[in-house]
Protein backbone atom coordinates (compact mmCIF):
# COMPACT_ATOMS: atom_id res chain seq x y z
CA UNK A 1 0.00 0.00 0.00
CA UNK A 2 1.14 3.40 -1.13
CA UNK A 3 1.98 6.21 1.30
CA UNK A 4 -0.33 8.31 -0.41
CA UNK A 5 -3.44 5.23 0.41
CA UNK A 6 -2.50 5.44 3.87
CA UNK A 7 -3.25 9.14 3.89
CA UNK A 8 -7.00 8.77 2.20
CA UNK A 9 -7.15 5.96 4.57
CA UNK A 10 -6.80 8.22 7.59
CA UNK A 11 -8.36 11.46 5.87
CA UNK A 12 -11.46 9.51 5.22
CA UNK A 13 -12.18 8.35 9.02
CA UNK A 14 -11.70 11.16 10.17
CA UNK A 15 -13.93 13.09 7.90
CA UNK A 16 -16.70 9.96 8.32
CA UNK A 17 -16.59 11.32 12.43
CA UNK A 18 -17.12 14.64 11.42
CA UNK A 19 -20.58 15.87 12.69
CA UNK A 20 -22.91 16.26 9.97
CA UNK A 21 -23.45 20.21 10.38
CA UNK A 22 -20.01 20.34 10.07
CA UNK A 23 -19.21 22.83 6.68
CA UNK A 24 -15.34 23.24 5.94
CA UNK A 25 -13.98 25.94 2.91
CA UNK A 26 -11.54 25.39 0.91
CA UNK A 27 -10.81 26.93 -2.57
CA UNK A 28 -13.32 29.37 -2.10
CA UNK A 29 -16.13 26.29 -1.73
CA UNK A 30 -18.15 25.47 1.36
CA UNK A 31 -18.29 21.88 1.76
CA UNK A 32 -20.48 19.85 3.75
CA UNK A 33 -19.13 16.17 5.44
CA UNK A 34 -20.88 14.50 2.73
CA UNK A 35 -18.76 17.11 -0.28
CA UNK A 36 -16.02 16.07 2.20
CA UNK A 37 -15.72 12.72 1.75
CA UNK A 38 -16.22 12.56 -1.69
CA UNK A 39 -13.92 14.92 -3.44
CA UNK A 40 -11.06 12.30 -1.08
CA UNK A 41 -12.94 9.63 -2.57
CA UNK A 42 -12.32 10.86 -6.11
CA UNK A 43 -9.12 12.26 -5.22
CA UNK A 44 -9.86 15.68 -7.03
CA UNK A 45 -7.85 18.82 -6.32
CA UNK A 46 -10.42 19.95 -2.97
CA UNK A 47 -9.83 16.02 -2.06
CA UNK A 48 -6.30 15.96 -2.78
CA UNK A 49 -5.78 19.68 -0.73
CA UNK A 50 -7.87 17.82 2.37
CA UNK A 51 -5.24 14.78 2.61
CA UNK A 52 -2.35 17.11 2.20
CA UNK A 53 -3.55 18.95 5.43
CA UNK A 54 -4.49 16.03 7.34
CA UNK A 55 -0.42 14.92 7.23
CA UNK A 56 0.20 18.91 7.79
CA UNK A 57 -1.81 18.38 10.90
CA UNK A 58 -0.47 14.80 11.85
CA UNK A 59 2.91 15.93 11.40
CA UNK A 60 2.31 18.90 13.77
CA UNK A 61 0.68 16.30 16.11
CA UNK A 62 3.89 14.10 16.20
CA UNK A 63 6.73 17.04 16.27
CA UNK A 64 4.61 18.73 19.24
CA UNK A 65 4.11 21.89 16.86
CA UNK A 66 0.45 22.01 18.02
CA UNK A 67 1.30 22.42 22.03
CA UNK A 68 3.79 24.71 21.19
CA UNK A 69 1.25 27.22 22.22
CA UNK A 70 -0.10 25.98 25.03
Amino acid sequence: MRAGDEIKKIALARAKLMPENLNMAIGGSRLNKLAVIKHIEQEDEIGQTIMRLELEYLKDLVSGAIYQNE
